[in-house]
């Protein structure tokens, strides 16, 4: 049986000790509002690939690419979405580290991550790449050089 997005969020809750919770349609509104306003990014009922839309983005690219939202969002509250098609719910986290904690449990879906305020987003999409703009364009930046570096010094 194929879980759908909200599903597999209840079932990584039994899974990994992390608290979330389903936001209301209207404060997911006004986040959608925020994320217009700010990123020139629409977000409608029927989005899917949203992160086409993305303008001035940054990406790194691999499998495991979304673990580095705890990094980027170690002690920020965040809220998590989907392409609107798939589930037009959204939910709060305390940090990335919970939110990465739950997209480990969690298949067969692109996430979307931003702050209240609409500053950033962040998608990890069916291709495994995590892809940002906004405030998010600088931390992949230099995430990525790190990651080069790495690269680079290894014998």
């Amino acid at each position: 049986m194929i879980l759908t997005i909200p599903m597999q969020l209840e079932a990584a809750k039994k899974e990994v000790p992390v608290e979330f919770s389903k936001i209301q349609g209207s404060q997911f509104n006004i986040i959608k509002n925020n994320i217009l306003e700010n990123l020139n990014i629409r977000i409608h009922n029927e989005s899917n690939f949203m992160w086409e839309q993305f303008d001035g983005n940054s990406n790194i690219c691999g499998e495991f690419a979304w673990q580095y939202l705890s990094e980027f969002l170690s002690k920020k509250e965040c809220y998590l979405f989907f392409n609107q098609i798939e589930c037009r719910d959204a939910y709060l986290f305390r940090n990335g580290k919970d939110l990465c904690d739950v997209i480990g449990e969690t298949y067969n879906c692109e996430v979307y991550v931003t702050d209240y305020q609409g500053t950033y987003i962040i998608c990890y999409n069916h291709e495994m790449i995590l892809t940002g703009c906004g405030r998010a364009k600088q931390w992949i930046d230099e995430q990525s050089k790190y990651e080069l570096s790495k690269e680079i010094s290894r014998p």
